[in-house]
């Protein structure tokens, strides 16, 4: 009875771990298989014409292009459409859609007949069939009456100009006139004050600059002190030749490119060339650069391929993490961002 059930044990672990190992096979197969990928494009005239397809597996594909000021792109899984462009479905969508029924000329409702204004009192006699509401002689009287009170107060307060300056040249007092000492004593003070505001101006600035300059100084010992330390020299040599790597693969194998480039200021000019040098040596195999001086022009032809493995940037980045400076500079910099 035990030796059966041990067999029946080891039949079951073999099972799990040959399952374990197809699914670990699966897993390899799908990080090292190649992403490959194409890049066809081409500029004249200021016209763009551009292509990008992405193969994976001959199972997957994405395709993206753009002409003629339209782009469309498209994502098929073993040839079946999974996702289109905006413009393939509305396309697609106006085919489906039935057409709409026919909206008669007019559309808007007849007014009724029997509509009432809504403010009837302001409504013009003309309108109203020519027939006006007399006003009764007692309502003019008491208008006349209430109107006659208001009046009487406007002609009270009218005063000749005479009286007015009088009253006012008895209210106001005339100031006395200053002498020539209290003149030139208030203008020293003036002076006085703007000169110590200058000059406490002049100290809060050179106290600031201190103060920078103090700060300037710390984070410089700072740097240095990071800089020389030879754990991050070793780290930062690492990262280095781990960056060059994923260049190194990620960038196009096969293909070739001719591009005519230039500006007209000579400064934005000098800073693109020496962008220009330092990408050459990853480019100077398949692509030719044509400089322009003294001219805005960007044209040219490009058509590369090439692949990607996911696990192979997998294993760079793994290589990176098992450094512990580079772990704990991480961790760092994660903190100061949180």
């Amino acid at each position: 009875m035990i030796h059966g059930l041990l067999f029946v044990l080891k039949i079951l672990i073999w099972i799990l771990l040959g399952i374990l190992g197809l699914l670990l096979g699966i897993l390899l197969f799908v990080l090292f298989c190649a992403i490959r990928y194409q890049v066809d494009g081409c500029r004249r005239y200021g016209e763009l014409a551009l292509r990008i397809q992405v193969r994976f597996l001959l199972a997957g594909r994405f395709s993206l292009s753009h002409e003629h000021g339209q782009t469309d792109w498209a994502l098929r899984i073993l040839g079946f459409p999974l996702w289109k462009s905006g413009a393939a479905q509305e396309a697609f969508s106006d085919r489906n859609q039935p057409p709409a029924p026919e909206s008669p000329g007019n559309t808007d409702p007849e007014p009724s007949r029997n509509t009432v204004p809504e403010h009837p009192g302001n409504a013009d006699p003309d309108q109203s069939g020519g027939k006006t509401h007399s006003v009764p002689a007692e309502e003019k009287t008491a208008e006349t009456k209430t109107d006659s009170p208001s009046a009487a107060p406007s002609e009270k307060s009218c005063t000749s100009p005479k009286a007015a300056s009088q009253k006012a040249g008895e209210e106001k007092v005339s100031p006395e006139k200053k002498g020539p000492t209290e003149r030139i004593r208030s203008k020293l003070l003036a002076l006085a004050g703007k000169v110590r505001f200058a000059f406490q101006s002049f100290c809060d600035k050179i106290k600031q600059t201190k103060d920078r300059f103090l700060w300037l100084l710390s984070k410089w010992e700072e740097i240095r002190d990071i800089l020389e330390d030879p754990a991050n020299q070793k780290s930062a040599r690492l990262l280095t030749a781990q960056i060059k790597k994923i260049f190194r693969h990620v960038l196009p194998r096969r293909g070739e490119g001719d591009l005519s480039f230039g500006l007209e200021d000579p400064y934005r000019m000098g800073q693109l060339l020496s962008l220009a040098a330092v990408l050459y040596p990853f480019t100077y195999n398949i692509l030719t650069l044509h400089p322009v001086f003294d001219q805005n022009i960007l044209e040219g032809e490009m058509h590369f391929r090439g692949r990607i493995r996911p696990g192979v940037l997998l294993c760079f980045l793994v290589r990176l993490l098992l450094d512990s400076n580079i772990r704990k500079w991480i961790g760092r910099l994660t903190r100061n961002r949180i």
